[in-house]
């Protein structure tokens, strides 16, 4: 291995070097990158570069998680871009490896439980327990279909210091009535008081606007907000663009205007904090930097391996940020851009070659 000098390093790709570590030229003209979630090395023809320094297992600075803890769903939703097709959940090993991490978070942060429908796992009320229990934030995420009895026990788990989230989601196409919806919600809500944080989403399509604002008239009587999601098209890779007076409220109401920061806002290398302070976990165990990012780009390792935190916020490596988890929980850096870092580890990810 040969040394460079600085101001030839400087030329190559300008202040990746910062980030990615030292660079040098090699005999056989190699880009190496050793990183967790992949079971070798990733080698690109060109030069060596090692940003395995820039990994950790220290789990000091995270604060939030997502769990995906089944693909089960009950629901059939005509714009679901998931796939759920299986009733796969998480097993036993990522559920108790996952119940190992939450327990040695050092500071209280936040646990999102996702499906599917999440109440479909087995030990769903295990799991929701222990994070309770440690002392963390619990949302959930359902479709809200399930009796109010199962709903009404995660109530029951809250503990004054530490807030428990319900979101229901509303699916037009697949409720008998939105009456009955409607009081499900009105009542899980006079059952929990303060102890509690119930809110409603639906996915807005052109045809449904005018009732969907009527529903949000009605939950907001009882104090309960209703979120008006964007449609995705494209599968889930970008968002619909509606008519113009549709467009006029979602930027004009109050409860989209984290929303509207980014959904169609170019994030590529955009500094974010997901893989930094927050994670998420699919079923099978594998961990992301992104929700819905991609495994050649984000993987982080499998919970029932080996994985690694990244050790600060770094460039994103999407052109659109589709899933709003970020931006919602304050992951984005709108201040922070460096595109050039962003495309020298999309080349490389992209050219990837796995050496066994």
């Amino acid at each position: 291995m040969v040394w460079i000098p600085k101001y030839h390093k400087k030329q190559l790709y300008g202040n990746a070097v910062k980030y990615l570590g030292e660079i040098f030229h090699t005999a056989f003209r190699q880009f190496t990158i050793q990183a967790p979630g992949f079971p070798g090395y990733l080698t690109v023809e060109g030069i060596n570069m090692d940003i395995a320094s820039y990994y950790t297992k220290d789990i000091t600075y995270l604060q939030g998680i997502e769990f995906k803890l089944t693909e089960k769903c009950n629901y059939r939703c005509e714009y679901c871009f998931e796939h759920l097709s299986n009733d796969r959940h998480a097993g036993d090993d990522t559920v108790s490896n996952f119940l190992k991490l939450v327990s040695s978070m050092q500071e209280k942060g936040k646990v999102k439980l996702i499906g599917g429908e999440p109440f479909f796992h087995p030990r769903f009320f295990e799991i929701a327990s222990c994070v309770v229990k440690s002392n963390h934030d619990l949302e959930v995420g359902t479709n809200f279909s399930l009796p109010n009895k199962l709903f009404e026990k995660i109530i029951d788990e809250s503990k004054r210091n530490n807030q428990i989230e319900l979101i229901a989601s509303l699916h037009l196409s697949q409720i008998e009535s939105i009456d009955t919806f409607v009081e499900k919600v009105i009542s899980l809500k006079n059952y929990g008081g303060n102890k509690i944080k119930i809110s409603v989403v639906s996915v807005l399509r052109e045809d449904t606007f005018e009732k969907l604002l009527s529903i949000k008239e009605k939950l907001a009587s009882h104090k309960i907000t209703m979120g008006l999601q964007r449609l995705k098209i494209n599968n889930g890779k970008e968002f619909y663009k509606y008519s113009e007076n549709i467009e006029n409220y979602l930027n004009d109401c109050s409860s989209n205007r984290k929303a509207s920061q980014v959904e169609f806002l170019d994030v590529f290398g955009m500094f974010c904090k997901t893989g930094y302070l927050f994670i998420k976990i699919n079923a099978d165990g594998e961990i992301l930097r992104c929700p819905k990012g991609q495994r050649e780009f984000f993987c982080l390792g499998n919970i029932n391996k080996d994985w690694r935190l990244l050790k600060e916020s770094m460039p994103c490596l999407k052109s659109k940020c589709t899933c709003l988890l970020p931006v919602n929980w304050n992951l984005l850096e709108f201040d922070k851009y460096d595109k050039e870092l962003a495309n020298v580890i999309l080349e490389a990810a992209s050219r990837r070659k796995i050496i066994k």
